[in-house]
C-alpha cells in the first residue's frame, strides 16, 4: 500500500500539470475562460503523467540494445533546469516531421557553456529555454 504522503504528492504533481497544460491552452487562444476550468478538471481526472513510448530505432542503440526498447515517459508541466537535469534521456518531437518523435540524452541545460574540440568553433553559453542533446549511440551522424 502507496502511503497517504505519496498520493498527496502524486495529486499536487497532477494538479500542476493540468493547469500547467491548461493555462497554455487558455494563452494561446485556444480555449476560453470556461473551458479553462473544465480542461483542468479533465486534465486532473483522465490525464495521465506517465506513458509508455517504444523506440524503434539504433540512437539508444549502447543503452537499449540495436533495436529499440520500451522507454516509461513522465510527462512534465515545464522543462525548465528543475526538473531535468544533465544525463536524462528525454523524449521530444521530431524538428523535422512534428508527427514523429525522437529519444535523446540531455548534455546541456541553459547556463552551460559549449566548447568544440574543433578549434575554428567559437565556445557559446546556452540561452534560456535551450538545450543541447545528443545521441547515444557515436555511430550516428548528428541532424
Amino acid at each position: 500500500m502507496v502511503s497517504l504522503s505519496t498520493w498527496f504528492r502524486y495529486i499536487a504533481n497532477k494538479l500542476e500539470y493540468s493547469v500547467s497544460i491548461s493555462w497554455k491552452s487558455y494563452t494561446r487562444g485556444q480555449i476560453n475562460d470556461i473551458e479553462l476550468r473544465d480542461s483542468v478538471w479533465k486534465y486532473l481526472f483522465q490525464g495521465k503523467l506517465t506513458y509508455l513510448y517504444g523506440n524503434k530505432g539504433d540512437q539508444m542503440a549502447p543503452v537499449m540494445g540495436g533495436l529499440g526498447g520500451t522507454l516509461l515517459v513522465r510527462k512534465l508541466p515545464a522543462a525548465d533546469p528543475k526538473r531535468v537535469s544533465v544525463g536524462d534521456v528525454v523524449v521530444m518531437k521530431d524538428p523535422e516531421k512534428s508527427d514523429n518523435y525522437i529519444v535523446r540524452r540531455l548534455a546541456a541545460i541553459e547556463g552551460y557553456e559549449m566548447v568544440s574540440t574543433d578549434e575554428k568553433d567559437e565556445p557559446f553559453v546556452l540561452d534560456k529555454d535551450e538545450c543541447w542533446v545528443l545521441a547515444d549511440n557515436e555511430n550516428m551522424k548528428p541532424k
